[in-house]
């Protein structure tokens, strides 16, 4: 074999190898930082020392982290840490084997949940968001959110990671859609706000960054599934009505309340929605009102979907009370469902309720 030749071939296969190599890392990168059925908490507190040394980073906490502990306040079904555990890594098997299948090279194979939560020092607040991770061909781990929310890397460095934000931000708040009525808020890196240092802690110090990102309505117990008895209907009756011109009163009787499954996550209730028109007429629609996060998004019950898919947002409103109100940013929902054409008379229409003992729920 001439020696340009040999030479080709072990080039080659040192590149070969190489590739091999750093793919098994990046595999084992994903699995270091987030092992299946392990709670895990990367994070760090920066002092007034450290900013006024770095003036132009804004970033004044920053924890990544893979929970199992479920919160409290969440409207979504409550299971002990081991049951989360052992869903967490039924849930990793089957996601490796299924990029297998689907031929996805070894190297990229396999993905984690995580979460994000920063705070900034011209903001007030805390921002988070929920994260999917997965090997990246350079040997480290990518998270990023759904629905172009953008991204950053992960790396070891000894015991700790090294934080890189991706040119294009990171959503901090909101995604795909806005589900406890927030604007959402993405963080574009600025002059110093790329590059960072995150090491373990505490997995109690990255919950309770968690439970900072909560809204203010998310504060108030009891949550609304513990409000809502599964066994018989429940009748919730109108107290208070603001900016819907022509509405005298209104109830919701949940009718039937259904658990999340294994296959089907998020809790949900059949209910009928009434109204009292000031003229004497009554109306009542049939819902379905399914747990989002904090709140539940409640639209008609019927088949197919009516195009301006009509419907509002659910959420407590203090310890006795709830608030119906439009589930989005266009003031039309609920007044669409309550057949006002999108004049509700407000911009953002409501109507309290109140637990009720009125056998017939009537509005």
């Amino acid at each position: 074999m001439a020696a340009n030749s040999r030479l080709a071939l072990i080039v080659a296969l040192a590149f070969t190898t190489a590739n091999q190599s750093l793919g098994q890392e990046a595999a084992k990168s994903l699995q270091s930082m987030f092992p299946p059925g392990t709670e895990v908490c990367f994070g760090r507190h920066y002092d007034s020392a450290y900013l006024t040394e770095h003036s132009q980073q804004k970033v004044t906490d920053l924890y990544v982290f893979h929970s199992l502990t479920d919160d409290s306040q969440s409207e979504l079904d409550q299971k002990s840490k081991s049951l989360r555990a052992q869903e967490d890594v039924a849930k990793s098997a089957q996601l490796s084997k299924s990029s297998a299948d689907a031929g996805v090279a070894p190297e990229l194979r396999g993905q984690a949940s995580a979460n994000v939560v920063v705070r900034f020092r011209d903001k007030s607040g805390w921002y988070g968001n929920d994260l999917t991770c997965r090997p990246s061909r350079d040997g480290g781990v990518t998270c990023g959110v759904d629905c172009d929310g953008g991204d950053f890397d992960l790396s070891h460095k000894e015991n700790w990671l090294r934080f890189i934000l991706g040119g294009s931000g990171l959503t901090v708040r909101g995604s795909c859609g806005d589900s406890n009525g927030d604007i959402g808020f993405r963080w574009v890196p600025g002059p110093d706000d790329q590059l960072y240092r995150i090491d373990p802690l505490d997995m109690a110090e990255c919950l309770k960054a968690r439970d900072a990102t909560r809204p203010e309505f998310a504060k108030i117990d009891p949550p609304l599934r513990t409000r809502i008895d599964s066994t018989k209907p429940t009748c919730l009756g109108n107290s208070r009505i603001q900016g819907l011109k022509g509405i005298a009163s209104a109830s919701l009787q949940v009718i039937k309340y259904i658990h999340g499954t294994a296959d089907d996550v998020e809790p949900k209730f059949h209910a009928r929605f009434a109204y009292l028109r000031s003229s004497g007429s009554v109306t009542m629609k049939p819902v379905i009102c399914t747990a989002i996060d904090f709140q539940y998004d409640c639209q008609l019950d019927v088949d197919p979907q009516p195009q301006t898919n009509p419907g509002f947002s659910l959420r407590r409103d203090d310890h006795n009370g709830v608030l119906v109100s439009d589930r989005d940013l266009t003031g039309h929902s609920l007044s669409y469902l309550m057949d006002l054409d999108g004049k509700a008379g407000a911009a953002s229409p409501s109507i309290r309720l109140e637990q009720s003992s009125s056998p017939d729920c009537a509005p």
